[in-house]
């Protein structure tokens, strides 16, 4: 099985570089969390982009999610609570696409400890190990130069997010060939065996 991390894409039509605009509130939910049902969400959110298009299907960086790209997520049997986003483009008109920002119940813990190369977080005053907030047993990954996914610890999950290398959404191959199948915009799929978490200190 052949595992990639979902990257945003640019350049394609409606796929800018940066995201630039202004939110009309600010998010009432925490994105880390792994039960997000939980979260009682009443604003109506919308986003005036200084985009003149907006027309992408991913950028797991905004954590925004394009109506297609959540309908997939949900055929291959993976929760995503979706928080309607109206975006707003320079022109003053909205996006063709219905877009949402995702919150994920789907995480899971994948790394190959005894394969990979990492650094695990220390807390810098006491040396203690850092783990994560919501999985208390995983610890926190500060870098990561070498990833090799156990296999055995995914189960039947197509699309997830990794908590091992913080919140980015991996997919199996399925599941990429089901987007490009799809035509989905700015989607970029990085073999997990190539992608490195590196600290800014250390870019």
């Amino acid at each position: 099985m052949q595992l990639f991390v979902i990257s945003y894409k640019a350049g394609a039509k409606g796929c800018p570089v940066l995201l630039k605009g202004v939110l009309n509130h600010d998010w009432t939910w925490d994105e880390f969390d792994p039960d997000p049902d939980k979260f009682n969400i009443t604003l109506n959110y919308e986003y005036r982009s200084k985009n003149p298009l907006i027309d992408f299907d991913f950028w797991n960086d905004f954590r925004i999610g394009s109506d297609a790209f959540c309908e997939l997520c949900d055929s291959f049997g993976t929760y995503v609570r979706r928080v309607p986003l109206k975006i707003i483009q320079s022109n003053g008109k909205p996006t063709v696409k219905k877009y949402n920002y995702l919150l994920w119940r789907d995480w899971l813990s994948i790394i190959d400890t005894e394969k990979s190369d990492y650094e695990i977080s220390r807390d810098p005053r006491t040396g203690e190990i850092e783990y994560d907030k919501y999985f208390s047993e995983i610890p926190f990954y500060e870098e990561i130069t070498r990833f090799i996914p156990n296999l055995d610890k995914i189960g039947k999950k197509s699309v997830f997010k990794c908590v091992d290398i913080h919140c980015e959404v991996v997919c199996t191959e399925t599941f990429r060939d089901a987007c490009i199948e799809r035509g989905f915009l700015g989607l970029d799929f990085i073999p997990i065996e190539e992608f490195k978490m590196i600290p800014p200190w250390k870019r």
